[in-house]
């Protein structure tokens, strides 16, 4: 087979392109099977507008390129996606494998000068999310940047940015488990249960007991009717619960979100972007959720949702009575494998195994409590209803519908992403200590392109705290931390609404208490004089 050579960005590096009759070795039909899903064809094919994914590792500490540089080569060397280029033949992206590949060709340091460090980081992600797409040069979809800042030597910042085609949301906090070293048992731990895996509790018992009560001709008869009747309510059930499902997925297809101040028409998704961070301890965002019934992903969604109406006020614009929220969907049950168990293993572990889902989160006049148990309705509904079920399938029958996988992909935007105001994601972070580069790790935060969505909330906790990031485009606004802070006013209402339950709790309890006690000491026969009146 005939190849032709590249010419690259990287001086030095020449790439190699197949023949256009579109013959394929053995390990290039091998990778396009198992990492080009079809939410990855639709990404691959957004151009400016694909939402790569960010992954932000901060460090208390100086790390030098020269120690930083092993870490990515030995994440190249354990998983192949990572010496992976696509390119568009016979109608669809595929994938191919640079051989000899060197990681510094995707890796580099800088110095950012400033007073403000966190300021010079904010200013510079801007202008490199706002640059040439990733993949653009004939290179895997993927890159490095060391970052140290002369306001603050003992800082680093290692960013690593990647495409869809490699890593989801999910994944790439997996990917940063072997990459990063555990420092305590807690951090320990994690790396099992998530990297190496864990054997899952088999439940059972109660059929002794069964077999027992079936021996009886009448309470089986008894049990037969019963069944009937529980299954038809369960029909009946399952019948209005597929029309409602059915219906509220179709209603979102049809009318999109009023344009405001975060909502973006599509006219405006593109030009510079904008990133910003702020993050909230995470035993007392616990706490807070624990105290008021929910889980952390309810309160998260409905501090998001308190945040959009305060910041539309702030605004002086008009706050519509509910927001929908495009919340990612994790549709694989990862098999992990330990990271020295070589590169095939966590290779066959695909990308873009997940799908988006409208979630309707109240921004009515309210108060954050109400607001918070709308929402938690709303969630529980959607978890449990045949909604889930159809958004899954959304990205494979859109394919099979336009078969060219250009026009699904801007039907797939147009679905969805395009309707709802923001997007909202949530991954489970690492927790305990680690260290990278043997340097350890003070805060861990992940960030999405706007993308078509217009808005991203980006959310990931590490050890004792809890980050939310924010990225949007310029057009927008130019300080994508209000919105942030709106949010950050919403939790502390919520979390004062905790306090006073706790406050109240604990008076009825002392209440209860001391009237037991008084009772204990008065004598019997004997009445008070609130008693006798």
């Amino acid at each position: 087979m005939q190849l032709k050579h590249i010419k690259t960005n990287v001086p030095g590096l020449e790439v190699e392109e197949q023949r256009s009759d579109g013959s394929a070795s053995p390990q290039d039909a091998y990778d396009s099977e198992l990492c080009i899903s079809p939410l990855s064809q639709f990404f691959c094919n957004a151009g400016e507008q694909s939402p790569d994914i960010i992954a932000v590792v901060q460090l208390q500490g100086h790390l030098t390129f020269e120690k930083a540089v092993p870490v990515m080569q030995h994440l190249s060397e354990l998983h192949d996606r990572f010496r992976r280029r696509v390119v568009f033949k016979n109608g669809a992206w595929l994938g191919e494998y640079l051989q000899d590949f060197n990681v510094r060709s995707l890796c580099q340091e800088v110095t950012l000068d400033g007073p403000d460090a966190q300021a010079a980081f904010d200013e510079y992600m801007s202008k490199r999310m706002s640059g040439e797409p990733l993949g653009n040069n004939g290179l895997p979809p993927w890159d490095g940047v060391l970052i140290h800042y002369s306001a603050d030597p003992t800082r680093s910042d290692i960013v690593l940015r990647m495409s869809h085609m490699i890593a989801d949301g999910h994944l790439i906090l997996k990917l940063l488990r072997q990459i990063t070293v555990p420092q305590d048992s807690v951090a320990q731990a994690d790396y099992a249960a998530v990297v190496l895996g864990g054997a899952s509790p088999v439940s059972g018992g109660g059929a002794g007991e069964q077999q027992q009560q079936q021996r009886m001709w009448l309470l089986r008869a008894v049990f037969f009717l019963a069944g009937l009747v529980m299954a038809g309510f369960r029909w009946l059930g399952g019948c209005w619960s597929g029309f409602t499902a059915l219906l509220y997925s179709t209603g979102n297809i049809f009318y999109s979100d009023p344009v405001n101040a975060v909502k973006a028409a599509p006219e405006e998704c593109w030009g510079k972007r904008k990133i910003a961070s702020r993050t909230l301890p995470l035993d007392d965002f616990k706490a807070t959720a624990k105290q008021l019934g929910v889980t952390i992903n309810t309160l998260a969604v409905s501090c998001v949702g308190g945040g959009v109406r305060r910041y539309l006020q702030a605004q002086q614009q008009a706050v519509p009575k509910s927001v929908r929220m495009l919340v990612t969907v994790d549709t694989r049950a990862l098999k992990s494998a330990p990271a020295g168990s070589g590169k095939d293993s966590m290779s066959r572990v695909p990308a873009n195994c997940f799908t988006y889902i409208a979630v309707p989160v109240c921004t009515g006049d309210i108060s954050p409590v109400e607001r918070l148990g709308r929402v938690d309705r709303a969630i529980d509904w959607i978890r449990h209803s045949p909604a889930l079920m159809l958004a899954v399938v959304m990205p494979v029958v859109t394919k099979c519908i336009y078969r060219d996988i250009k026009k699904a992909g801007a039907a797939m935007i147009r679905l969805l992403p395009a309707k709802a105001t923001l997007c909202f994601s949530n991954v489970r972070g690492l927790q305990g200590s680690w260290t990278f580069g043997g340097v350890p790790v003070s805060r861990i935060y992940n960030a999405v392109q706007p993308s078509a969505m217009g808005c991203v909330i980006s959310l990931l906790s590490y050890g004792d705290v809890i980050t939310f990031a924010h990225t949007c485009y310029a057009s927008k606004t130019s300080t994508p931390g209000v919105l942030l802070d709106c949010i950050a006013q919403e939790y502390a209402a919520l979390r004062e609404a905790a306090s006073l339950k706790l406050c109240k709790a604990g008076e009825n309890t002392d209440a209860q208490a001391g009237s037991s006690i008084k009772h204990q000491k008065e004598p019997a026969g004997c009445n008070t004089a609130e008693d006798q009146a």
